[in-house]
């Protein structure tokens, strides 16, 4: 019997205050996968980006390609611990957890995360002391449930950002130190949500924070976003593994209004089809246009765009496995890449191997209003749109609302409006088949409105 399982070690990927990736000191991860789940394991040493190797090589005797992720030879971290120390460790932690789950998969255990987790740590005799006392206030246990999460890093920073919403409204609002989880009542989660949707960095209590502590104004589907997360930790703190310290849950009385979305707005055919074929002398805003044509053509979310390389080409097609839904389903998404995406990447030979010259998320963005205004592309079209903050109707020109997930939704729309079917968009996009995303590009656009008046009317 086959048992499929695969160990992989990788850096953290952080970024400082300004959006600069770090990459001195980062901690080395195993990420052991396994039956569509992952357990993150750190392997309790550090090391710098340029003391790491991460490649792929091919056995000259049997052809096997194998991936390479160990310390350079001869190289040290900031602790003094030597690359033979931590490459001895990487084996060790491999060469365990795929003996548990082997052994665990022929004895016909229920494996999950949290059990690998324990055996692995019994087997290196690094155990909890079970005598140990946890602490059971209330923000250690929500920052416990967050260093627990299996979610992709993305989601992790998100429900970390609904625990410093609670931890400023108490601090700033309530003004406590902390809150008891008796104290979450119907009629607390009603004045925290009061806050939540109008709280803003011009606060004046939060005069003293730095600029990535304060808060952003939220619109209302992030609001109910934050508080779904919110609703999700009390569930987890209610449980009795984990404590049981909510007796009666607040949500049982309170009820989230649903999010409210407009139909979404994307690129025509023609539309995108000029911004390729548009003349940019600045190189800058050409690649930025490259990076987000090919994401017209393939549908790729942009987190998961940074990370294709060349690997990911195979058979004419880019294959990946969707960070978002990683831990729901490990479902490859297969897109065959077009002539014009192949034309693009043939623009660019990266020596780390990416598809593209990608930049931060935030200056992407940027970028693409200053692209969609320029003179030579000029994506003005006027667009009616659900304003997210006032809830009203707007008309707006489209180079407002460019953003790198247009990108996405001009894939799927595009596709919706030649009758293709959900299943497949859905095996290119990544979607569920399922999907509520797709129901909104049932909202008939106006091209077609005047089609059918011209042919059935005039």
């Amino acid at each position: 019997m086959k048992i499929k399982c695969n160990t992989r070690f990788t850096l953290d990927r952080r970024s400082d205050k300004d959006g600069n990736p770090i990459v001195q000191n980062l901690p080395i991860n195993m990420d052991f996968t396994f039956a569509g789940k992952r357990l993150r394991f750190f392997t309790g040493y550090r090391i710098d980006a340029d003391k790491w190797i991460d490649t792929k090589k091919e056995d000259p005797e049997t052809g096997e390609v194998i991936h390479v992720q160990q310390v350079k030879k001869n190289a040290y971290n900031k602790s003094g611990e030597s690359y033979g120390e931590i490459n001895k460790r990487l084996l060790l932690l491999k060469t365990t957890i795929t003996k548990i789950y082997e052994e665990s998969v022929i004895l016909g255990k229920a494996i999950t995360v949290d059990y690998l987790r324990e055996e692995l740590r019994r087997a290196l005799n690094e155990e909890k002391n079970p005598t140990e006392e946890l602490p059971m206030d209330f923000f250690s246990v929500y920052q416990r449930y967050i260093d627990n999460l299996d979610v992709t890093p993305g989601r992790r920073r998100q429900v970390a950002a609904g625990r410093n919403h609670v931890e400023r409204y108490v601090k700033y609002v309530l003004k406590k130190k902390t809150v008891e989880f008796d104290d979450i009542t119907p009629g607390w989660l009603e004045k925290y949500w009061a806050y939540i949707i109008t709280d803003t960095a011009d606060n004046e209590a939060y005069k003293d924070l730095s600029y990535k502590e304060k808060p952003r104004k939220k619109c209302r589907n992030t609001a109910i976003q934050v508080f779904r997360r919110f609703r999700a930790f009390l569930n987890w703190a209610s449980l009795p593994q984990n404590g049981g310290l909510v007796k009666i849950n607040p949500f049982y009385s309170f009820t989230l209004p649903a999010e409210q979305y407009g139909r979404p707005i994307y690129l025509t055919k023609e539309e995108r089809d000029h911004l390729y074929e548009a003349k940019i002398d600045n190189p800058r805003l050409a690649r930025v246009r490259d990076i987000f044509v090919f994401q017209c053509l393939t549908g790729c979310r942009v987190g998961d765009l940074i990370k294709l390389n060349k690997d990911n080409i195979v058979n004419g097609a880019i294959e990946y496995i969707p960070t978002k839904t990683r831990f729901k389903s490990s479902a490859t998404v297969r897109v065959p890449l077009c002539d014009k995406a192949l034309e693009i990447l043939s623009r660019y030979d990266m020596p780390d191997g990416s598809l593209l010259p990608f930049i931060t998320d935030q200056r992407y963005n940027e970028y693409l209003k200053e692209l969609f205004k320029l003179e030579t592309v000029k994506l003005d079209r006027i667009v009616t749109r659900l304003n997210p903050m006032t809830l009203t109707e707007e008309q707006v020109p489209l180079y407002d609302l460019a953003t790198s997930h247009m990108a996405r939704r001009t894939f799927v729309g595009t596709l919706h409006k030649q009758n293709v079917k959900n299943e497949i968009i859905a095996s290119m996009s990544g979607h569920s088949k399922t999907s509520r995303a797709f129901a909104r590009y049932y909202d008939i656009d106006s091209e077609t409105q005047n089609e059918v008046v011209k042919n059935y009317l005039d």
